[in-house]
């Protein structure tokens, strides 16, 4: 199947940087020092590997390993993956473009106001006002620390938007709770 089924765009990434790590482990280079050459030694291993496994087979033997076929198999594969992960990307730095002004925009200002919880609902009841007031104040400090780390950090939209989806799925939550 061509399409990664995790759109995290840095995972591929991690994932073939263990590889190499882990293929040049006891060894005096590191893939650090000639990512080229790191990645070329490591195709030949693989065109060696399918080499090897199809001695004795024929090309129409269904475990036969084409490597020409599998490099374009994988090409297709990366093609389709880029074009989901960059739209991904694309949208995720939208989003974190808009709430970074967002935030540099405040930062000079007092803090951000907390969001108020719906006094509709549970204005019957003024511990519960009182109680959700100073949640909603707390959690808006925790929503501004949260901001001002990943400012910090260098940027990672998606994991950023990650991170403040569950952070807002957690707060909602944990106001759902105080109400029951």
């Amino acid at each position: 199947m061509p399409a990664n089924d995790n759109i995290d765009p840095d995972e591929p990434y991690q994932r073939a940087k263990k590889i190499l790590n882990a293929y040049f482990s006891g060894r005096d280079g590191k893939p650090s020092e000639d990512h080229k050459g790191a990645i070329t030694s490591l195709v030949t291993d693989l065109m060696h590997y399918c080499d090897a496994e199809n001695f004795g087979k024929t090309d129409d033997d269904p475990h036969y390993l084409n490597f020409e076929e599998i490099f374009k198999t994988a090409e297709k594969n990366f093609q389709v993956q880029a074009k989901a992960m960059n739209s991904v990307r694309e949208k995720a730095t939208d989003t974190y473009i808009a709430r970074f002004w967002e935030a540099a925009q405040n930062s000079g200002k007092a803090s951000t106001p907390a969001p108020q919880p719906d006094l509709k609902v549970i204005e019957t009841d003024p511990k519960l006002v009182k109680l959700l007031k100073d949640l909603a104040d707390r959690q808006a400090v925790e929503a501004e620390r949260l901001c001002e780390r990943q400012a910090k950090e260098t940027p990672s939209p998606l994991r950023h938007e990650q991170e403040r989806d569950a952070q807002a799925r957690k707060f909602e939550d944990e106001k759902q709770r105080y109400i029951r």
